[in-house]
């Protein structure tokens, strides 16, 4: 049985087999009815390798497995000796309100986050390595094949594409999570990355909506647009099959949903990464000038989930304008740098306490980041979907980034997003060194004390 050992332990953390009075499963999950809800350890269950997420939908606990459920529950039956049930749609779940709790708010934030990500993680991981192999093999590292060589150009081609279309990606791994329409959310995906709206952001066109303005950027690679547009979409795509007749719910609800999500998209959430950077860039500037190291701290921390959500382009623009203003930054781009060295000690500390069948990819994701400066693999193989990854990050950068600027840190220039990022501080040298080195010193311990996923704690 090819999944014994994961059946092994659900049962046991679900109490056992006298505690299952009914044991079934939908597309994605497998369904229990037990006899003492308060024996199973959800966290214990979340942390197993296979699991995805667990959760109580009214009286019944749910274990989120994937694509693959059926051959769990084939084994889950050899392994606990329970008769087969039919499988049941998963829809039924659909219009089951659980009681709003601000404290289950965090967790159910981290569980959408999470599983939307997982299933695209063979992405992630494919689309690094290419562009590692452009980079590695390319002139700008061995210069063993030369730029314009068919095979760097077919690894930069693959690569790229794996990022630069992960709205859609995402959109869809999400709308599987959210169990919405998969092909409305492709759909909107889709028409974010149309070439036609791309070329009118890059020509400065602009554009309405129902005479409301469209923030006219692109989206390419990013996360926070499609997170937020599936969320919103789940409701609004219920919300048209609620109120359509039957007959003509093929015509009106994906018309509708898309009538309405249109301008939801384009207008509003696509655009709230970038709104809440140009923020997040003014407040570190006035945070500066109040307490300098603090804000580059918080720079550190923070920076690379900015890049995940797309909101640091507009920050960094804060330390462009700087560069060209007085010749170096001294807050944006110092945290930026040293949030590197952080996100490399998580990286490495993950390659250790990782399962070996995950090994290969950390080790892959690690290489692209440190050599590569390919960041993409290891903000969603490992910093977005570990809490304890998460607390490493923002701890480390920010310990980091505190030091490089009571150190008196510039930086002068921009440098690869690698291991060699030190480069930019140029006759900071020295001060900036010591910063990157607190934050991956940092970063590294604290991942190898809390690990992943409930692996390794003390």
């Amino acid at each position: 049985m090819k999944y014994q050992e994961l059946c092994e332990k659900i049962l046991e953390l679900v109490g056992g087999k006298e505690n299952i009075v009914y044991a079934t499963h939908c597309i994605t999950r497998l369904r229990f009815n037990l006899k003492d809800k308060d024996k199973p350890d959800l966290g214990k269950i979340k942390a197993l390798k296979g699991v995805l997420g667990a959760q109580f939908s009214g009286e019944q606990l749910q274990i989120i497995i994937g694509q693959h459920v059926g051959d769990v529950y084939q084994d889950f039956l050899k392994v606990s000796g329970i008769q087969v049930q039919k499988a049941i749609d998963e829809n039924l779940d659909a219009g089951k309100k659980q009681p709003f709790s601000w404290k289950q708010v965090p967790t159910k934030v981290m569980d959408y986050v999470s599983g939307s990500i997982s299933p695209i993680l063979p992405i992630i991981v494919a689309s690094g390595i290419f562009k590692l192999l452009a980079s590695a093999l390319g002139p700008s590292v061995s210069g063993l094949l030369a730029e314009d060589n068919d095979f760097i150009k077919l690894c930069t081609l693959v690569g790229d594409a794996g990022f630069y279309f992960y709205p859609i990606f995402l959109a869809w791994s999400a709308a599987k999570k959210r169990n919405t329409s998969i092909p409305i959310a492709l759909f909107l995906g889709a028409v974010l990355l149309h070439p036609t709206f791309l070329g009118m952001v890059s020509d400065g066109t602009s554009f309405t909506i129902y005479g409301l303005p469209v923030t006219m950027r692109n989206y390419s690679s990013q996360f926070l647009p499609s997170i937020l547009m599936v969320w919103v979409l789940s409701y609004v795509y219920d919300f048209f099959t609620k109120i359509s007749p039957k007959s003509l719910r093929m015509l009106l609800v994906p018309v509708g949903t898309m009538l309405v999500m249109l301008p939801l998209t384009f207008c509003a959430i696509a655009p709230l990464g970038y709104y809440i950077g140009s923020v997040l860039g003014k407040v570190f500037v006035t945070i500066y000038d109040l307490v300098g190291p603090f804000a580059v701290g918080l720079i550190g921390a923070f920076w690379y989930f900015l890049v995940a959500t797309g909101m640091h382009s507009p920050v960094a623009a804060v330390g462009r304008t700087n560069l060209a203003n007085i010749g170096y930054d001294n807050i944006i781009f110092v945290g930026a740098t040293v949030a590197t060295y952080s996100l490399i000690g998580v990286g490495l500390a993950y390659i250790i306490k990782c399962d070996k069948d995950e090994r290969a990819a950390a080790i892959a994701n690690a290489v692209s980041l440190s050599m590569g400066g390919v960041s993409e693999p290891t903000i969603f193989g490992t910093l977005l979907r570990y809490k304890q990854a998460m607390a490493a990050q923002i701890i480390g950068g920010f310990a980091g980034g505190f030091v490089a600027a009571m150190l008196g840190t510039k930086f002068y220039f921009a440098a690869t997003a690698n291991i060699l990022a030190f480069l930019g501080f140029s006759t900071s040298m020295v001060t900036g060194l010591i910063g990157c080195a607190v934050s991956a010193v940092v970063s590294f311990g604290l991942s190898m004390v809390l690990g992943f996923k409930g692996k390794g704690k003390v």
